[in-house]
């Protein structure tokens, strides 16, 4: 009987094998989270500003890329229950929040969940987080039997079905996941008692506690009365630079450390660089010591493409797979999540590096002109799909468009191939007459110019605008919003290139046979050399911009953290900024830039065509300034500059008095000496 009923248990289970993963003593019965949630949450997340900024900005990167529903492989549209599900998963739960804080809890604890909340038909309609402090999971033979789930008294059990777990992988855990903030504990801990020992320092001596010797015998009374007074006189943060005076009979020697012995910059950087290397952020978008010292806004955009490159877009692949498994596949067998990244400011390649690759490959005969356009997010050109050589300039159109709003004629005739080098006239014109020449041709780009930068503040202010929480709170404007802004601010850098660079070049190119039509001077737009001249010059003209724009919003926010602003003050302050900059500023731009972009061509028609020496000229009217009254007719080598960066210069005005201008901006090579300024630079053949 016993040989006959065990025949029939294994062709029962014939078919079905399985790994046992837990022990029979461990079966049904309660494994709870194997570490201190609380203590790592309010002695390391609480406590330590650096693990709180690593942890925070991990959770904030989860929120940036766009995740779509997808059957098939099309789109599911708008109306589709996942999607509907993801857009809004319960009531006051947003997917970001979900995302946070499903982020957070798995650095703290290593381990985070999300409830699928179903409907009386069984479908999920509703996702939201359970602390993992509060689960515990019940093992089966083979895996997990149910989740317990206990809130003070109150204990309920879900079925593994109705609960996502998300793990970090633990290679001694059949159940939970190993904790960032586990691993680098000893590191944050050393780093709390370095901070509370300097804490402790200030509040209970701010100077170095030491040995008071006497040359006489003390009582017990005497010894406590001298101690408390000494304190008194000494200690505390108001009392540290009091001049100490002893008896004839009593000297001090110290025993404990100064305030620079105890720094210990050494190992402040290396708990530091320690936790960010386990939460894999780079110090310098940390803000740790260590990264600050070394930080700049080139390593900066660098490092956020190392931060997604290397440490986000493999979690965020994990947790895509997760959600396929666990919640897409709810929904139907050819339904997937996808998590899109293409849109990650961090990992676009640079708008002005995008520009250089396809205009070089472009002269070079291997990409057509339309294919290049594309590549750049331009709309395609009749004719456009053909290779030409030389290949034209990719600023044709746009300068021809420019030319159209102004009511100008096209050219008929095509620039010669080849530039002269060599052999160019001496003025047929006077001076002043050139001079003129070149300013109208400037002035008649102004308006071009002022809108551009209009446009561009305003698009600036709005996605400004948009990183501004909701609602009335206080907001810690220095923390998180601050790096949003600083990134939304350099994200817009190729905006002002990609916009620029055609005016730049429609001024260059019209100042080019402005001179060409006097001189004998060509200025050919299609010259692989005049190309990476305009980009050079808008790449530094769109860095000045984004400089100065920078250094006022931050100010702006500065004053907004110092002063408690709540939300809608700094909307107000900022539309208030960008409204002025739109006028003012944009206005400026046009009139200095110009003139600063017509010298510059210039100044390189002039060098392509062979003139080894450049003169200063000024309007001698009354609207001339002493400053460059004082430069006219200051001549100097093609190669030369006029000012050195660090340079003074000294005038001395109507009434005697000197005045100094120090060019800590720049390099001065041209024109304009300040703004808007009216000179021009001109080729000397003296």
């Amino acid at each position: 009987m016993l040989d006959r009923l065990q025949l029939a248990w294994l062709a029962l289970r014939r078919g079905k094998s399985f790994v046992r993963i837990v022990p029979t003593w461990q079966q049904g019965r309660e494994q709870p989270l194997p570490v201190d949630y609380t203590t790592l949450t309010t002695d390391g997340f609480k406590r330590n500003e650096l693990v709180y900024r690593c942890i925070s900005m991990r959770a904030q990167a989860y929120t940036e890329p766009v995740l779509r529903v997808q059957i098939g492989g099309e789109d599911a549209g708008d109306n589709h229950p996942l999607v509907q599900l993801i857009k809004s998963p319960w009531p006051k739960v947003s997917m970001s929040h979900l995302l946070k804080s499903r982020s957070i809890m798995l650095d703290i604890g290593g381990t985070a969940y999300w409830e699928k909340i179903r409907d009386r038909g069984g479908r999920v309609k509703g996702l939201a987080p359970i602390r993992p402090d509060r689960m515990s999971i019940i093992p089966s033979a083979d895996g997990i039997a149910s989740y317990k789930y206990k809130v003070g008294d109150f204990v309920t059990y879900f079925e593994p079905e109705d609960v996502i777990q998300f793990n970090y992988y633990d290679p001694i855990s059949d159940f939970y996941g190993l904790a960032p903030l586990q691993v680098c504990a000893r590191a944050a801990d050393s780093d709390n008692e370095r901070t509370d020992f300097t804490r402790s320092f200030f509040l209970n001596a701010a100077v170095p506690y030491g040995l008071l010797k006497t040359k006489v015998k003390l009582d017990e009374g005497e010894t406590d009365r001298i101690k408390r007074k000494w304190k008194a006189e000494y200690g505390g943060v108001d009392n540290w630079h009091n001049i100490a005076v002893l008896d004839a009979d009593a000297d001090y020697q110290r025993l404990g450390l100064t305030q620079e012995e105890m720094s210990f910059p050494d190992l402040t950087n290396l708990a530091e660089t320690r936790i960010c290397m386990v939460f894999q952020i780079p110090p310098v978008l940390a803000g740790s010591m260590v990264g600050i010292e070394h930080s700049t806004y080139s390593n900066y955009a660098e490092a956020r493409q190392q931060f997604w490159q290397d440490s986000m877009v493999p979690m965020v692949a994990e947790l895509e797979d997760v959600l396929n498994q666990e919640l897409a596949a709810e929904f139907g067998d050819n339904v997937s999540i996808l998590i899109d990244v293409s849109e990650i400011k961090a990992l676009q390649e640079d708008r002005t590096a995008i520009f250089d690759r396809v205009t070089k490959a472009y002269i070079g005969g291997l990409l057509m002109q339309n294919e290049g356009r594309e590549e750049m997010g331009f709309e395609q050109v009749p004719g456009g799909d053909e290779f030409k050589r030389p290949a034209p300039s990719p600023f044709t159109d746009a300068i021809a468009t420019e030319r159209d709003n102004r009511g100008e004629p096209p050219e008929d005739e095509e620039p010669p191939e080849v530039p002269p080098k060599s052999g160019a006239k001496a003025f047929t014109k006077g001076e002043a007459e050139t001079a003129r020449q070149l300013e109208r041709t400037a002035r008649a780009h102004e308006l071009a110019f002022a809108r551009a930068a209009r446009n561009l503040f305003r698009d600036e202010l709005r996605d400004l605008l948009a990183l501004l929480p909701k609602g009335r709170r206080k907001v810690d404007w220095l923390g998180m919003f601050m790096i949003s802004v600083m990134d939304s601010l350099n994200g817009s850098r190729p905006r002002w290139i990609a916009v620029f660079q055609p005016l730049f070049a429609a001024v260059l190119v019209e100042q080019g046979e402005a001179l060409e039509a006097q001189f004998g001077i060509a200025f050919d737009i299609r010259n692989p050399a005049v190309i990476d001249f305009i980009r050079d010059y808008t790449y530094k003209f769109a860095e000045k911009i984004g400089a100065t724009t920078v250094e006022g919003v931050r100010e702006l926010v500065a004053r907004a953290e110092e002063e408690g602003w709540a939300i809608p003050e700094l909307q107000r302050q900022l539309t208030e900024l960008y409204d002025g900059w739109s006028e003012a500023r944009a206005e400026l731009i046009a009139r200095s830039e110009t003139i600063r972009a017509s010298n510059a061509g210039a100044r390189e028609s002039y060098r392509i065509a062979g003139v080894q020496r450049l003169k200063w000229w000024t309007h001698e009217d009354d609207r001339r300034c002493d400053w460059c009254a004082s430069m006219h007719g200051v001549t100097i080598g093609i190669t030369e500059s006029f000012w050195r960066q660090g340079d003074r210069m000294t005038v001395t005005d109507a009434e005697g008095n000197e005045r100094v201008m120090k060019f800590d901006y720049e390099t001065v090579n041209h024109p304009p000496l300040h703004s808007a300024c009216r000179c021009f630079v001109l080729a000397s053949f003296d």
